[in-house]
C-alpha cells in the first residue's frame, strides 16, 4: 500500500478504509468467482421447482403432496445444494484455482 503525500503539511497520510484488505476476508474471497459445481446447482433448480410445484398443489388443495414437497425443497434440497461440494479434499490452493480466483 503506496503512502500519498500530501502537499500542505508535508506529511504522509495513511491508507483509507476502502483501499485496505478486509481481515475477515482474504482478497480472493472478493472474487467473482465462486466454487459451485454443477451439482450445486442441480439440486437448488430441483428445490426450487420442488417450492413452485409444491405451491401449485396447494393451490389446489393437494393436502398431503402440496406440504410434503414444500419440506422437500426448504429442508433437503436448498440446503444439500449448498452443502454439496464442502470439504472435496485437496489444498486450499487447489480449490482456489479450480474456482477460478486468485489469492495475491
Amino acid at each position: 500500500m503506496a503512502k500519498r503525500e500530501i502537499k500542505k503539511r508535508g506529511k504522509q497520510e495513511t491508507p483509507q478504509k476502502r483501499d485496505m484488505p478486509s481481515k475477515r476476508h482474504p482478497k480472493w474471497h472478493s472474487e467473482k468467482h465462486l466454487s459451485l459445481g454443477t451439482a450445486n446447482y442441480v439440486l437448488f433448480t430441483l428445490g426450487i421447482l420442488s417450492i413452485i410445484v409444491g405451491f401449485v398443489l396447494l393451490e389446489f388443495r393437494f393436502m398431503i403432496l402440496a406440504p410434503l414437497l414444500l419440506v422437500i425443497g426448504f429442508s433437503f434440497l436448498i440446503p444439500l445444494s449448498i452443502i454439496v461440494g464442502i470439504g472435496k479434499g485437496g489444498d486450499l490452493q487447489e480449490r482456489i484455482k479450480e474456482s477460478g480466483g486468485k489469492m495475491e
